[in-house]
């Protein structure tokens, strides 16, 4: 016996080696090379940046006022101003917990396989089957500074602590379940609580609402502690920040899902096209046929996790397919979920095949997992195609490439959006302005090449060149057929 408790440690021990390498490859390496992305990333740097240099952490703000636009509670911003205090400011230190959250998600889903499930099979193609995936190292997910890969680890750590819970009943699973939804709502607000609709199709169908109605007197204080956690800090925030509630129902509540969160409308099937021809690939297949397992001879437990998992992916994939607002990374929580139960089917299918037909499952999976991770990695070291096509991400890599006093200079990018240069200006002293804002004796730094030219149109101007077509310009007096309007 001993002897076995010592190899099933090496064997554990070799299998973290490999996934530690596979995840430093796929959400570590060059981390920090690339520009800050714009929109949610650049954002939340900004914010972080001015957290760090107000000490105010109560209240994220954004271009120095508190932002009700990105409302969601500051988890993430917490976690990244205090690298940035400990570490510095750079676009390393602003994803690495989404790089930690991603790697430490890959690593509970090989142990739930192997320990919650028994079966270390499971665990492995499991953890394979995550770092393959190209949208779980893609925007807004473990490459990023974005809240999403946060979002995933408590998720994911909820619905398998949820489904010990249901299993065993031990109460320390009830009030660990109760603390990570709480943590995953104050990660992205009523995204960490989009599966409990699936939970509530499994208590029915599982007919687990008895259990719960026998058990209620150990509900009662985790249910409580969430709502103490999750409501007060709504409302702390809100007292000190008036018309935070507001603009959270407006912003990731009602609003959210009732209307575009952009200009264009998808179809219902938005999410499933992407993930199967890009972010998921060929494992998303394996969920709506996963409720097949049922029908198998499978061990009575991964049965249940089967079922479990599908009523949850299976609601929360139709809530975002029926969302107005459609975002590609809002599908990020269901891929733990999902190549659980992939791995699931596939150990499951082996196990009660005789010997001799054990390698027809394995091996077209193992075929597609080497490929899959092989192409992830390869597209996450290709170079940055947006380096020198888009104006806007422009800035990080001009600020690593040239060292030199920005004092006197003002920041000019004519989109208003381009919140990369927003971070990068404030980090470098640069004040941003409108392009009517500027006037003759300015000293003006852009990347925005139809900014450079309305200067050129109607000033006369003195320009030094800098790295990616970027320029300082020395504004000199107005064009004489110019009437400055």
């Amino acid at each position: 016996m001993e002897l076995v408790f010592k190899n099933k440690k090496i064997i554990d021990f070799f299998i973290c080696i490999i996934l530690f390498f596979l995840c430093y490859l796929a959400f570590f390496k060059n981390l920090g090379l690339y520009s800050l992305r714009t929109w949610d990333e650049s954002r939340n740097a900004v914010t972080v940046l001015e957290m760090v240099k107000s000490n105010n952490w109560l209240i994220p703000t954004y271009l120095d006022v508190p932002d009700l636009w990105n409302t969601k509670p500051p988890i993430l911003i917490w976690l990244q101003a205090i690298n940035f205090k400990l570490f510095g400011v750079s676009e390393f230190n602003l994803r690495l917990p989404s790089a930690v959250s991603a790697t430490l998600t890959v690593f509970i889903v090989y142990f739930f396989g192997a320990y919650g499930l028994k079966r270390k099979g499971i665990g492995l193609l499991s953890s394979l089957m995550l770092v393959s995936a190209m949208g779980f190292s893609d925007i807004h997910a473990a490459r990023t500074g974005d809240y999403d890969s946060l979002l995933v680890l408590f998720t994911t750590c909820a619905s398998i602590v949820t489904f010990l819970w249901l299993e065993n009943q031990n109460k320390k699973y009830i009030w660990l379940a109760s603390l990570l939804w709480a943590i995953a709502v104050l990660t992205k607000s009523s995204a960490g609580i989009l599966f409990w609709p699936g939970l509530g199709l499994y208590l029915i169908f599982s007919k687990k609402v008895i259990l719960l109605w026998k058990k209620k007197r150990d509900l009662v204080g985790p249910i409580l502690m969430w709502f103490v956690l999750v409501f007060g800090f709504y409302f702390l925030e809100n007292k000190i920040n008036p018309g935070y509630l507001a603009a959270v129902w407006k912003n990731d509540l009602w609003g959210r899902y009732s209307e575009m969160g952009s200009d264009r409308a998808y179809s219902f099937q938005y999410y499933w096209d992407f993930m199967k021809n890009f972010r998921f690939q060929y494992w998303i297949y394996f969920w709506p046929i996963s409720i097949l397992g049922l029908l198998f001879p499978f061990d009575k437990k991964i049965k249940k996790w089967l079922s479990f998992s599908w009523c949850l992916v299976t609601v929360y994939f139709l809530i975002i397919s029926m969302s107005e607002t459609k975002q590609l990374w809002y599908d990020l929580p269901i891929y733990p979920l999902v190549v659980l139960a992939a791995s699931s089917m596939v150990i499951g299918i082996v196990e009660i095949l005789p010997w001799w037909l054990k390698l027809i499952p394995l091996l077209p999976v193992i075929f597609y997992l080497q490929r899959g991770v092989r192409t992830n990695l390869a597209y996450i070291a290709r170079p940055d195609i947006d380096k020198n096509t888009n104006d806007c991400q422009k800035y990080g890599y001009l600020f690593s490439e040239v060292n030199k006093d920005w004092g006197g200079i003002d920041g000019v990018h004519g989109e208003y959006f381009c919140t990369p240069a927003n971070f990068y200006f404030k980090l470098n002293g640069i004040t941003r302005k409108e392009f009517g804002e500027i006037q003759s004796g300015d000293k003006v730094l852009s990347c925005h090449r139809p900014t450079l030219s309305d200067f050129r149109d109607k000033f006369v101007v003195v320009e030094e060149n800098l790295p990616l077509e970027c320029k300082i310009v020395t504004i000199g007096k107005l064009k004489q057929n110019n009437n400055g309007i």
